[in-house]
């Protein structure tokens, strides 16, 4: 995913599913303001998480699942739970795992966002 995508500064909605993408989601991202909806599932993105994303305050939906994403479910992601309408980690035809900020994700894990306020 190019990092570049950050300077959209009007940008709403960001749907980059089921295309195949690999490497690391850019912590770039998480500047985007505006951005209401991040649509990210269906690809082989790995590595973690990046905590920029909490700054997405204008954020009520983002997808993560069917990646290969590890580690923790950073904190500042909780801090959104008040707005987040939906975070989807887990594969819907996939039995779920009731997580939630700060639990370990491993690749191709199932689990779905529980805020831990």
């Amino acid at each position: 995913i190019p990092a570049m995508l950050a300077n959209l500064g009007n940008l709403q909605m960001l749907g980059l599913f089921e295309n195949q993408l690999t490497g690391a989601i850019p912590p770039e991202l998480g500047g985007m303001a505006t951005l209401q909806s991040l649509y990210l599932h269906d690809n082989q993105l790995s590595e973690e998480i990046p905590p920029e994303l909490g700054g997405l305050s204008s954020l009520g939906a983002l997808t993560l699942e069917k990646n290969l994403l590890v580690g923790e479910i950073p904190p500042e992601l909780g801090e959104l739970a008040v707005e987040l309408l939906a975070l989807r980690l887990a594969d819907p035809h996939r039995p779920v795992q009731r997580i939630g900020v700060g639990s370990t994700i491993s690749a191709g894990a199932t689990a779905a966002f529980s805020p831990s306020n």
